[in-house]
């Protein structure tokens, strides 16, 4: 089992995958755990370093047989490296504000630069996410404003026992209300349990987002 957790900070992913790792009989490897080891436990302020680190991983993580990987950034050609290895990718998704709040109540207000610098990063996320060869490769892609912690654990554990079966024969697909782009051929929305599909990721919720992922699962408020 090769499975990769992809989400910025504050989507839960950590909370999530240390679940997950309960559950499976592989390596977990987290790149921000990486980082921290590779700087005696503190984050650094420049870029550049903290890439070092990520790009180190990534590299290991290719060769590994059987691994549950968690991550807050991969880059293109990193992405398609990994789906070209046979990893079954997964996305977490929240709007800006959703992620600034929950990570101030877990971290404290943000210095001026940190906080730009997470504008910032944020959508340089999305434009990597958000391209059309990209967004085709995750398998599930998850917008934690609108489903919990363990809504997205069911699914995930669905999907992993099932990749193919689960989203055939669970999921009827209809196109996403909040995609602007006329050809959404490679971005269907599902709906869950027979809900009615919800426009969770409709422009005048992310702000300058026009963007069209899939499969995308909305599901009840946190």
């Amino acid at each position: 089992m090769k499975v990769a957790l992809l989400g910025l900070s504050g989507t839960g992913k950590t909370t999530i995958g240390n679940i997950l790792k309960e559950t499976y009989d592989v390596p977990v490897v987290e790149a921000d755990d990486d980082v921290l080891q590779r700087y005696n436990g503190l984050w650094p302020d420049q870029e550049a370093l903290i890439d070092v680190s990520f790009e180190e991983t990534n590299h290991r993580v290719l060769e590994m047989q059987h691994v549950f990987f968690i991550t807050s950034w991969l880059e293109k050609e990193t992405i398609t490296a990994f789906s070209a290895h046979g990893f079954c990718l997964l996305l977490l998704l929240a709007p800006l504000e959703e992620l600034l709040l929950r990570r101030r109540l877990r971290d404290g207000e943000f210095q001026p630069t940190l906080l730009k610098r997470v504008q910032n990063n944020y959508h340089a996320f999305l434009e990597i996410v958000q391209a059309p060869t990209i967004s085709s490769l995750f398998m599930l892609t998850l917008d934690m404003s609108k489903t919990t912690t363990q809504e997205a654990i069911s699914l995930i554990r669905n999907l992993i026992t099932d990749q193919e079966g689960f989203i055939e024969n669970a999921y009827e697909p209809h196109y996403p209300l909040w995609s602007s782009r006329e050809d959404c051929s490679t971005s269907r929305a599902y709906s869950l349990s027979g809900c009615r599909p919800t426009a969770c990721l409709r422009s005048s919720t992310w702000p300058g987002s026009s963007i069209g992922f899939g499969p995308i699962f909305p599901a009840s408020s946190v």
